[in-house]
């Protein structure tokens, strides 16, 4: 093109001196002047549109280079593989995820070979008799076979959903096959997870039935049996086996408490300093007894360098060992061994730990069992869950915990020889904070302390619940009046100004909940308003819960169903 140009330029350079020639002759006006003038012109326009070509050309060229630049991005990119195929079954292009069908490294090694050719010699182990029998009937009817389904073919570790479409030319005649492979690998696992969940959630609440049906069914046919009976010896089982069955659904059933926290994201610790001994011995208390039904041997080994005044979550940090105590002495025969053992273990980063270890001589795990130890809803084995009951998610919870501690739990287990359960927890020193050895028990009964002097309000709805905190309370010395809504409540502390040492607020009441019922007395003129203490009773445990009545204006917090020793403490604090 450049070549023609130059040579139009230098014709048009030859006319150009003619005409001034002609010029200068005075003989520019006559017929042949003209005609070279005319011929003149033809040569700028011929040139102008050449001119005009070559850009144009310029212009078709970039938007081709672009659009092949745009094609390449789109084939270095797709996450999936894509290819065709032409009319003639020939290899035309591919994304580059592509080479992984064929196990190649170079997509060019494929560019114009068949269709047969290529399943026979790079043999894909996508390519199934149907996905190549679909391709070629694609190509050989001209694109008028219609696939009606999503095929799915697989690899040793993936799987494809795999469409073919038929593509045509500008003109609408056939162009070939257009091959579209999308991995759903992840969804099929994430479907085959999310069915898991599902069967074990449906597990989970036949086991809760029948956690929650058993100890009903003691006490419902226990007590039956004692209003029946004139023995007081007979009775006297029943109640314990009553009380027995109680604590039993209770622990059911803050398991399943906790576990919904979890799942919700609720789940939060307390942190406050505590007697690390003292901790230690409430939570073997709770499992001695078991521990003497079996005859077992139970030994308890503290490091001494481990302070006795921590900081960490005492109820927490006793709800892991404890659980982990009572799986020990649960799944080890009469006679076996059951150990714990706390020992300082400083972390890397200079951090305060300690490490747990609870050990047994149990029936042991394998290793298959021990990958579901510490997952929600599932437990290690049905049969054993059959045998032993229990919720399975004791462990879930403690794993829980133990994280939220900074810290981690696993287990070192062999079947028939035994387990042991490991675990630490991160703390802080307490450098304030001594107990002596008059500090290690806590006051555990009403007759212990002697509150003659005080008058209390209790704010409760259910006449049961007012039965039992008078029979709870009446070796104390207290003088107790009831009030069985929030409404009243308000009206009995307004028309006794100074009357009480304490208010004990139930929190779900008709005519006016404790949450009003607070924030109405603390607004009250009357001498003590603003400084009597209160605390709420409910059976709304969460964190947020709490904080809710602190927010209200009352002092503390008693979960239900109230625990007669947390009864006492919370009336020592504010009453002596």
């Amino acid at each position: 093109m450049d070549s023609v140009r130059e040579y139009v330029n230098i014709v048009k350079d030859e006319y150009d001196a003619l005409l001034l020639k002609l010029k200068n002759s005075g003989i520019e006006n006559n017929k042949l002047s003209r005609e070279l003038r005319a011929a003149h012109k033809n040569i700028g326009m011929m040139i102008s549109n050449m001119e005009a070509q070559t850009m144009l050309n310029e212009v078709i060229t970039g938007e081709r280079q672009r659009q092949e630049m745009y094609v390449r991005l789109l084939l270095e990119s797709c996450p999936d593989p894509i290819f065709i195929f032409d009319e003639n079954m020939k290899f035309l292009l591919g994304t580059e995820s592509t080479t992984g069908i064929f196990g190649i490294a170079d997509m060019s090694i494929l560019q114009g070979r068949e269709l047969d050719n290529i399943v026979m010699r790079y043999h894909p182990p996508v390519f199934t008799d149907e996905l190549v029998g679909m391709i070629t009937r694609t190509i050989e009817t001209r694109g008028e076979y219609h696939i009606t389904k999503n095929l799915e073919v697989s690899t040793d570790s993936s799987r494809f959903e795999v469409n073919i479409l038929p593509f045509h030319k500008d003109n609408g005649d056939f162009a070939g096959a257009l091959i579209i492979m999308h991995d759903i690998t992840e969804i099929i696992k994430s479907k085959e997870i999310a069915e898991q969940a599902s069967l074990a959630k449906g597990e989970f609440l036949s086991r809760m039935s029948h956690e929650m049906r058993t100890p009903m069914n003691a006490i419902i046919g226990m007590t039956g049996i004692a209003r029946k009976s004139d023995d007081a010896v007979k009775k006297e089982y029943c109640l314990d086996k009553i009380e027995s069955a109680s604590t039993h659904l209770l622990g059911v059933i803050n398991d399943i408490l906790d576990m919904s926290k979890i799942e919700a994201n609720k789940f939060d610790l307390a942190y406050d300093v505590f007697n690390f001994e003292r901790m230690i011995a409430s939570a073997v208390n709770v499992i001695n007894f078991r521990v003497e039904e079996k005859h077992q041997s139970l030994v308890i080994d503290i490091d001494d360098s481990i302070p006795n005044a921590i900081i960490s979550d005492e109820l927490r940090l006793t709800q892991v060992i404890t659980n982990l105590l009572t799986n020990a002495v649960k799944f080890t025969p009469e006679g076996g061994t059951i150990s714990l053992c706390a020992k300082d273990h400083p972390m890397e980063d200079g951090s305060s730990a300690i490490r747990f270890e609870v050990a047994d001589t149990g029936i042991g795990i394998s290793a298959e069992q021990q990958t579901r130890l510490f997952v929600s809803f599932e437990q290690a084995d049905g049969g054993t869950a059959r045998k032993y009951g229990g919720t399975g998610l004791g462990l879930a919870i403690s794993k829980r915990i133990v994280e939220l501690m900074g810290g981690s739990i696993w287990v070192e287990s062999e079947p028939g020889i035994g387990s042991t359960f490991i675990f630490t927890i991160r703390y802080e020193k307490s450098e304030t904070a001594h107990f002596d050895d008059q500090d290690k028990l806590r006051v555990g009964n009403g007759t212990a302390l002697n509150f003659d002097s005080h008058h209390i309000l209790i704010a409760e709805d259910v006449e049961i619940n007012r039965e039992i905190m008078s029979a709870v309370l009446e070796d104390t010395g207290l003088v107790i009046d009831f009030a069985e809504n929030g409404q009243e409540a308000v009206s009995m502390f307004r028309d006794n100004p100074g009357k009480y040492s304490l208010v004990l607020m139930d929190i779900q009441m008709p005519e006016m909940d404790g949450f009003e019922a607070t924030r109405n007395i603390r607004s009250l003129e009357k001498d003590g308003a603003g400084r009597i203490p209160i605390v709420a009773m409910t059976a709304n445990v969460f964190k947020e819960d709490i904080e809710r009545c602190i927010e209200a204006g009352m002092n503390d917090h008693l979960g239900k169903p109230i625990d007669i020793d947390d009864l006492f403490d919370m009336l020592g604090l504010y009453l002596s």
